[in-house]
């Protein structure tokens, strides 16, 4: 059996910082960064900078939806 993608649109990748929002990506990739000082993608394709607390930030909704596909 493989696994199947969720068709779902992807916006076009934005290269500025987004740190108004709280943005889901892997977590590998999260702690990479985070350790490194760098930004990660995002599931909806911005770069962003790992927030300490996220949890007072919005979450972004384009990668609030992505992520509920992947987990269907």
């Amino acid at each position: 059996m493989t696994d199947v993608a969720p068709d779902v649109a992807r916006p076009q990748i934005d290269d500025g910082d987004d740190d108004d929002l709280a943005h889901y990506a892997r977590n590998d990739e999260l702690l990479r960064a985070r350790k490194q000082g760098r930004a990660v993608k995002a599931l909806c394709g911005t770069l962003f900078h790992p927030h300490t607390d996220p949890s007072r930030l919005p979450v972004c909704v384009v990668c609030q939806e992505l992520a509920a596909a992947w987990l269907r």
